[in-house]
């Protein structure tokens, strides 16, 4: 990364702006578990007795302890307020009472049972929804969550546990958290208190034991949870590095960069990241560096990239290498994939991954070679020089003007304006307006000099010949106007797909915001 510019991250200063600029938010506190049964509750209520004997007026809005003593011994002293009763379907559910919560505008506020879904009539329909609404009334609260409620990992805990879990909470609802604590005991040591009966009915744990409670099931939801914790403290601490202006990475997380080029290997690049990311269990992050006009395949490569589940980013920069570096630094990134061969990535006689490889010290580069099916030396389009068309149109005119006076025996006059006329109309097509007009009178004074009597000067005798020449130019500048305006909306054309592009990756942003400031950043 370059290391002139110390300044901090704006779009973390923003997030930080935003934070305390808005109306005040309260503090949300998640007590994350694997499994049920760790002690989310218990571990709350502790701290909660903390808090109140610090002075904090605690209040416990709802706790569930599904009938174990010492959950119901744990709440001791503490302020609860009373359940709400609704009748459904001749039975009356107890259920957390958010208007009684609101009115006691309590300093913390204990919720249970973050994922739960609430019985029909309440003003929301989930338990996260009321969380939500205290936190935006400025109350702080602290709940309770196991992982295998995140809807993410719904079909994932369902292929590993056999069970699919029905009550499940976005994603999103994790990030409004302004602070993780992760509860976890060794799934030995949860077996055993299932099997002495402290976390369900002697019946039902016997049944759970051999169900969901088997010890490879609780060691995979432990792995997916510490995972989970794991992203949202990476997650912290870049967003610490970006706002202090710490140059990074800080090598506390993987994460891979892939390199989208601009030649025919960008797709190849995002699968071997993919495969990377995967067995590194990391995030991964697809980004192109805009250079002019967008090449052909990239969008393949990007829409890819999407599929497999990355950040798809695209940013414009004259200097490539201090774009990816910079972008690399400020995300805390320990892995960058490209392709060892790319026309774009091209410095003079070495390539990217060469400058890379001097500069970006701190990181391990991956090099994907180039598909058996590609050539090894793929080039990009050549754009054409400002004057190439010009010498075209005037070699093309030289030599039908030569070979014409070759054969002045065998065509008419009239027939040579006509392949003047074919000349002005490819130019003007191929090149565009100004080198079709440039060609239109190049041809009307070659026609006139060495084609119509009297030859070898400017004027004419015919009037027949006049009319023809005051056609052809008429002709040539209608042909270079048409194709000009042709080109223009081919040009427009291409601009309108590129905005859609970057429409549709807005709106993914957008997609994925949870909060005010999520909306801002994505803005931004």
């Amino acid at each position: 990364m370059p290391s002139a510019d110390k300044r901090p991250d704006p779009d973390a200063l923003l997030a930080s702006i935003m934070a305390s600029s808005l109306a005040p938010r309260g503090h949300l506190k998640i007590f994350l578990g694997a499994a049920p049964g760790v002690g989310k509750t218990f571990d709350m209520l502790t701290a909660a007795h903390e808090a109140r004997r610090k002075g904090t007026d605690v209040v416990a809005g709802f706790i569930e302890t599904h009938g174990r003593q010492g959950t119901a011994a744990q709440i001791g002293e503490l302020e609860m307020l009373p359940r709400l009763a609704v009748p459904y379907r001749g039975k009356v559910l107890e259920e957390f009472d958010l208007e009684a919560a609101l009115a006691r505008k309590a300093q913390l506020l204990l919720v249970d049972e973050l994922a739960h879904t609430n019985a029909p009539g309440l003003r929301h329909a989930k338990r996260w929804q009321d969380v939500k609404a205290l936190l935006d009334a400025g109350l702080n609260v602290w709940t309770t969550l196991n992982v295998q409620h995140l809807e993410s990992l719904n079909d994932q805990i369902a292929r590993i546990t056999g069970v699919r879990v029905t009550e499940t909470l976005p994603d999103t609802v994790l990030d409004l958290a302004d602070e993780i604590e992760f509860i976890d005991i060794p799934p030995t040591e949860l077996r055993a208190r299932l099997a002495e009966g402290q976390i369900y009915r002697p019946d039902i744990a016997a049944r759970a034991l051999e169900g969901f409670f088997r010890e490879g099931n609780l060691g995979a939801l432990r792995e997916i949870a510490l995972r989970r914790a794991a992203q949202r403290i990476d997650r912290d601490v870049t967003l610490y590095m970006q706002k202090s202006a710490i140059p990074g990475p800080w090598p506390v997380a993987e994460k891979v960069l892939a390199l989208a080029g601009a030649d025919a290997a960008a797709s190849n690049v995002v699968r071997h990241a993919a495969r990377l990311a995967e067995a590194l269990h990391a995030p991964l992050t697809v980004l192109h560096i805009e250079q002019g006009e967008t090449p052909p395949g990239l969008q393949a490569a990007l829409d890819l990239a999407a599929q497999l589940g990355a950040s798809v980013l695209t940013q414009d920069s004259p200097d490539l290498i201090a774009a990816v570096l910079s972008h690399a630094a400020a995300n805390n990134v320990t892995h960058i994939v490209l392709g060892r061969t790319s026309a774009q990535l091209r410095f003079g006689r070495r390539r990217l991954h060469q400058r890379l490889a001097e500069q970006a010290g701190a990181y391990t580069l991956h090099l994907i070679p180039v598909p058996a099916a590609l050539p090894a030396r793929a080039k990009p389009p050549r754009r054409a020089a400002a004057w190439e068309p010009y010498a075209v149109a005037s070699a093309l005119l030289g030599l039908t003007t030569l070979l014409g006076l070759a054969a002045t025996a065998y065509v008419p006059r009239e027939a040579m304006g006509m392949i003047f006329t074919g000349l002005i109309v490819l130019m003007a097509s191929r090149s565009g307006p100004w080198p079709g007009l440039f060609t239109a009178l190049v041809a009307f004074l070659s026609w006139n000099f060495f084609f119509l009597p009297p030859v070898h000067t400017f004027s004419v005798n015919d009037p027949r010949d006049i009319a023809a020449l005051v056609v052809f130019l008429v002709v040539g500048l209608l042909t270079g106007q048409l194709s000009g305006r042709v080109r223009a909306e081919a040009a427009a054309a291409g601009t309108r797909v590129e905005a859609l592009r970057r429409i549709s990756a807005i709106g993914q942003r957008f997609s994925r915001a949870a909060t005010l400031t999520d909306v801002l950043r994505g803005a931004a």
